[in-house]
């Protein structure tokens, strides 16, 4: 199974603006950006993730 490819720093900050849009779906963020729709879910869910451990205030 191929990894993923890694979103920039730059690339990830505009797929977390574009899916808070709500305008745009995995498939034509990946397409916007350029990288495969599962770079972009993952980004998605990496931030997700941030957001609930920066909530708990980084506890488990």
């Amino acid at each position: 199974m191929r990894r993923a490819a890694l979103p920039t720093a730059n690339q990830a900050e505009h797929i977390i603006e574009l899916w808070r849009s709500r305008c745009f779906d995995t498939h034509d963020i990946g397409r916007i950006i350029g990288l495969p729709e599962a770079t972009v879910a993952s980004t998605i869910q990496a931030a997700r993730d941030m957001a609930r451990i920066l909530v708990r205030g980084g506890r488990s």
